[in-house]
């Protein structure tokens, strides 16, 4: 019997080594073909995921405060005064319209896309995918319109303050010029 048991013994042994080595392996993250296919599928995951976060949104958000500061000074100049708050808000409201109509959220999606197949390989773009599909990778899906939003905020509020300060650099600058 101490034969017998000795050799199961061994042949459990080895039996655990083996599904260890399969285990571990098995952890290990295998590369994926990158193709231009495989990219553009990725990619769009990709997309898929970060428009739905809300991170749209805040740049929807964005580039109509971003216009409508435009659209107003070229209001003021036309009218010769400043918009009533009343005037900016159905103005805005329009834009915002037009904006929706002729640039909705699906028509982003492709273009963006591309910019992720163009900077990224697959197994990258893979790796982007499993990161939001972690609790940090969530988070941050749904926090970055918001992030998107406030840090425009925050640069605002900065360039305010060094307002000054750039304009006299700038002036010395073109004085070198």
């Amino acid at each position: 019997q101490t034969v017998g048991n000795r050799k199961f013994m061994q042949k459990f042994i080895r039996f655990i080594l083996l599904a260890q080595i399969i285990f571990i392996a098995g952890c290990f993250d295998k590369k994926i073909e990158d193709t231009p296919e495989m990219r553009k599928s990725l990619a769009m995951k990709i997309c898929d995921i970060t428009f739905s976060s809300g991170y749209f949104d805040a740049i929807r958000t964005q580039a109509i405060n971003g216009s409508m500061d435009l659209i107003a000074s070229e209001m003021r100049n036309e009218i010769g005064r400043e918009l009533t708050q009343s005037e900016y808000k159905k103005v805005s409201e329009a834009f915002a319209t037009a904006f929706d109509e002729t640039a909705p959220k699906h028509v982003w999606i492709i273009p963006m896309a591309e910019l992720y197949e163009k900077y990224f390989d697959s197994n990258e773009l893979n790796e982007i995918l499993k990161f939001y599909n972690t609790e940090v990778g969530k988070k941050t899906l749904r926090t970055s319109g918001i992030m998107v939003s406030e840090g425009a905020q925050v640069g605002e509020k900065l360039m305010k303050s060094k307002e000054k300060e750039i304009g006299e650099r700038f002036q010395k600058e073109l004085a070198k010029q």
